[in-house]
């Protein structure tokens, strides 16, 4: 049963870092697309797109936290 178990836990371990990979290519993709039209990301924004790199936002939560900043 230990042996199905760390299986389980590898596998889920590769998923989470498949979906980390694809989260940060995406946003190396629209960090490029901002760059080509001469705009950058600030530092706390960038911290906060970590947080959804991570996987520790969600979509939506980095969207929230966006608006949250950009509305001050």
């Amino acid at each position: 049963m230990t042996g199905d178990s760390e299986s389980m836990e590898f596998r889920a371990l590769q998923r989470n870092a498949v979906d980390i990979a694809k989260r940060r290519e995406a946003h190396e993709f629209a960090r490029g697309s901002l760059r080509l039209e001469g705009l950058v990301c600030s530092d706390e924004a960038l911290a906060l797109h970590e947080k959804w790199i991570l996987g520790e936002y969600s979509s939506e939560e980095l969207t929230a936290a966006l608006l949250k900043m950009y509305k001050r």
